[in-house]
Order: C-alpha cells, then sequence, then structure tokens
C-alpha cells in the first residue's frame, strides 16, 4: 500500500513539474516580440507564385525586403513604420499585450487610428480565433511549434491559418517569436474573368534578416 501511494505522490509530482516547465517556457516565449519592430529590422525573402491548383506551375519571382522605418506616435502610443524595400512605408505595426496590431495607410498625415486590427495574436493557443481586416477572413492559430525550414535556416513557428482557407494545410503565417516572419503562403489575387476563377499564390521564404 505504502509502494502504491509513493508511486501515485511520484506520478503527481512529475505532472506539477512538467505543467511548471512547460508554464515557465510560455512565459519565456511570451517576453519575446511576436514580430521585433526595432527601427532597421529587415527580412529578406525569395518570392514565389505558383497558379492554384497547380503546384507545377510554380515561378520565382525574385527577392522581397520587408524593413521597419522610424517611429511616430499616434495617440500616444510608439508605431514603428514598415513597407517593402523600394516601394516606401504603408503600414505602422506595434506590439501590445493582445499581439501584433497593423495599420494600413495611404499617407503618414492621414492615418486612421480606428483601422488597427490585431493581425497575430500573441501569447496564443491552438483553435484561437480573431477577425482580419487582412484576409478579410477569421484567423486561426494552428499549431505553437512547427518546424520550418527555409534557405535562412530551420525554426519552430507559430502557424496562423485563415479559417475560409483550412482545407489547404500549407496556407498562411508562419511564425518564430523574437524572429518574425520565417514563411508565407497566401493568395495573391483572383482573376474571375476566367469561367474557374484564376487563383494566384504567393509564397514567402525567408533567405536572411537583421532584428536588434
Amino acid at each position: 500500500m505504502k509502494t502504491l501511494i509513493f508511486v501515485i505522490l511520484s506520478i503527481l509530482g512529475f505532472i506539477s513539474l512538467f505543467n511548471t516547465v512547460c508554464d515557465s517556457k510560455n512565459k519565456k516565449l511570451s517576453k519575446k516580440e511576436i514580430i521585433p519592430i526595432a527601427e532597421g529590422n529587415n527580412w529578406t525573402y525569395d518570392n514565389y507564385y505558383y497558379r492554384s491548383p497547380r503546384k507545377d506551375s510554380i515561378c520565382e519571382a525574385g527577392t522581397i525586403q520587408l524593413v521597419f522605418g522610424k517611429k511616430i506616435i499616434i495617440k500616444n502610443e510608439e508605431w514603428v513604420q514598415w513597407g517593402v524595400f523600394g516601394f516606401g512605408f504603408s503600414n505602422v505595426g506595434i506590439n501590445k499585450k493582445e499581439g501584433f496590431y497593423r495599420i494600413f495607410y495611404d499617407s503618414i498625415q492621414d492615418i486612421n487610428f480606428d483601422s488597427a486590427f490585431l493581425f497575430f495574436k500573441y501569447p496564443t493557443e491552438p483553435g484561437d480565433k480573431w477577425y482580419s481586416k487582412f484576409e478579410n477572413d477569421t484567423i486561426q492559430t494552428i499549431s505553437l511549434y512547427e518546424e520550418v525550414t527555409v534557405p535562412a535556416g530551420t525554426f519552430k513557428c507559430i502557424h496562423y491559418r485563415t479559417k475560409g482557407l483550412s482545407k489547404y494545410p500549407n496556407n498562411g503565417f508562419f511564425i518564430a517569436p523574437g524572429v518574425g516572419m520565417i514563411k508565407c503562403e497566401i493568395i495573391g489575387g483572383i482573376d474571375i474573368s476566367y469561367p474557374i476563377p484564376d487563383t494566384v499564390w504567393n509564397i514567402l521564404k525567408l533567405t536572411k534578416y537583421k532584428v536588434k
């Protein structure tokens, strides 16, 4: 009987220790910014596209670089400008306790703070859902530690995917907290002039990055 009690207590102790380690790990992860937004941070991606549903039509489309620029103050909050290198800045972003928020704008003088939306929920758990203006759809957290290999290396990523494209398992954004976006596969455009709408998918794979 004493042996049985000892075994049960040992198991309970292990479960308690396991939960403590997991909680500690999650807290450690949550201290990282999901998207590091220091001025000068940048990420370079190989850019590919293919026409649905023919994956054999994958073509290279050069490289693109996402760059974070100067900080600006919006309603007493410190946001950072960002955009594609060579095309100027058309977004501002900020990390809040709920995750990474984003605002599109046409002119820096006409930023509509009310148009801010949650892009990536963080910290998050699988099954979390929220509406995103970027995709005009509900985004879901699929997994927290999905291993993704790209030219820049192998990373453990959070996988975010739109609900409307759940039948495409590789669709979505793969984000490594503290590093940024590692890979994404999203719809770049739909031509409805065809009898069956012609969908073009874009794939970005990280090749190099600089974060402070």
